[in-house]
């Protein structure tokens, strides 16, 4: 190996094991609670029967039962509304702004730095 060969190598080892201990971090933080999250999904859990946590038999009940209740059903309508109303705003809202700044208004001008 090269000179310049071995130092790359060096770095990119080094950005590997810098980089570690933030992705431990991250795994812990939004992947622990994730894959708990989707275990207790597959169970009957209730607060106050402990011994429902450990209840397997029927894994994947809860899914079968939520096309059926009307409060996912419209939990679903109202987060399909809220995405389209945001999103919708956020591209207008950017939009004008990108006119605004593309063209050589006064307001433009007076804004921008001498």
């Amino acid at each position: 190996m090269t000179g310049r060969g071995l130092i790359d190598a060096e770095r990119r080892r080094f950005n590997r094991w810098a980089l570690a201990p933030s992705l431990i971090v991250l795994f812990l933080i939004a992947g622990l609670p994730a894959i708990y999250l989707l275990v207790t999904s597959l169970t009957p859990f209730q607060l106050v029967n402990p011994g429902s946590a450990t209840d397997f038999s029927a894994p994947f009940r809860n899914y079968r039962l939520l096309p059926g209740d009307p409060r996912f059903v419209n939990s679903l309508l109202v987060q399909v509304k809220l995405s389209f109303w945001g999103v919708l705003f956020q591209v207008l809202l950017g939009m004008l702004l990108a006119l605004l700044l593309h063209t050589q208004s006064r307001v433009c001008r007076r804004s921008s730095s001498p």
